[in-house]
């Protein structure tokens, strides 16, 4: 009853694909018979538990070492038919395995699984060429960070891109469908970027504000969105949680190296991973209370003590972003400073020592 009951639950599941319920029913299968010729072997042959499933392993492999082989007729009998049905089923096991591997590789390469990683990235609109300076320029901070990209328009991501970094998952979802999110595990991941699905056009704009709207319902606190606007002016259309980038920078860029030469070369210096010092945002705590010209004068004797290339940039409050403080602007609680610096900086002693000198 206990056999019928699972093969019956193993056949009854409609979305499980066929290679799946063979795999698992072949296996039952395999199990039951392994099961009742090792119990006839043990008193047939009278030998131990333990050299009936070694007397079936070997049968059933094929391998047949044979320092015991089987004696009386019967059990010689049971050894034969224990061959015939253990080989050919262990056979079909092997193959549905194979085929079982290679089904979740091509649901994988057309999307259609689960995203694995988590504290990574989940990429909205597949961005075409610029995808793989972004991955480059992530990876070259975060090695071991796992990025999902999830585009409806895409059947499976060119080689290209899954060939600069091993952690790449690919998701083929629709915006409308709810399950397009859950699968990305937007919850378990620390950024969601959403690209715009024709960045030559504005009125992507409208498109990608439905969609963070979509994602918002979906992320926990420490997830953090971030989209890309066309145009600044339809900046009213998306949820203040979210994080605008303007798409264009390249032009803003261009507008910066007429007014000021090599302007545009520092900002991208600065910008990319690898190369170099990036900018950083450090949360003061000892330094609150003190002025940015006491800042920014202790910062360089302390960068010179320590032997830490240090350069501050801007300060970070609640109205907003002040590039350029008076020195006598004081840090207040919930201040954020934004630096210049190489990765791996130990702000905490940096600090400690900022208020020490």
């Amino acid at each position: 009853m206990f056999i019928r009951w699972m093969l019956k639950k193993i056949r009854g599941k409609d979305n499980i694909p066929l290679v799946i319920t063979n795999l698992l029913e072949f296996t039952l299968y395999f199990f039951i018979i392994s099961t009742f010729f090792t119990i006839g072997l043990k008193f047939i042959e009278n030998i131990s538990w333990n050299e009936a499933v070694w007397q079936v392993w070997q049968t059933s492999t094929t391998i047949g070492y044979g320092n015991r082989p089987a004696e009386p007729v019967a059990g010689r009998s049971v050894t034969m038919i224990l061959g015939i049905f253990a080989v050919a089923i262990l056979g079909v096991v092997i193959s549905s395995s194979v085929d079982l591997k290679q089904l979740l590789a091509d649901r994988r390469r057309l999307g259609m699984m689960n995203n694995p990683y988590k504290d990574g990235y989940v990429i909205f609109n597949y961005p075409g060429d610029n995808i793989k300076l972004f991955i480059q320029e992530i990876v070259s901070r975060e090695p071991d960070v796992g990025i999902c990209i999830v585009d409806s328009r895409m059947e499976e991501l060119p080689t290209m891109v899954t060939s600069i970094h091993n952690k790449i998952h690919f998701i083929r979802g629709y915006s409308h469908e709810k399950l397009t999110y859950e699968k990305a595990a937007i919850k378990e991941n620390k950024k969601v970027i959403i690209f715009p699905v024709d960045p030559s056009s504005p009125e992507s704009d409208l498109a990608a504000s439905r969609l963070v709207d979509l994602v918002l319902r979906f992320i926990v606190e420490r997830t953090k969105v971030i989209y890309l606007l066309i145009d600044p002016n339809n900046k009213w259309m998306f949820d203040d949680k979210a994080v605008p980038v303007l798409q264009n920078l390249e032009m803003l860029a261009t507008v910066q190296e007429c007014q000021d030469a090599h302007s545009s070369a520092v900002v991208q210096t600065i910008l990319m991973n690898t190369e170099g010092a990036n900018t950083q945002t450090i949360y003061p705590k000892q330094l609150v209370g003190h002025t940015w010209g006491d800042f920014v004068i202790n910062s360089i004797r302390v960068s010179e003590k320590l032997k830490v290339a240090f350069n501050p940039l801007a300060l970070i409050h609640e109205k907003g972003i002040d590039a350029c403080p008076e020195s006598s602007k004081k840090i207040e609680e919930g201040d954020k400073i934004s630096i210049i610096a190489h990765s791996g900086l130990d702000w905490d002693n940096f600090e400690r020592e900022l208020c020490q000198s």
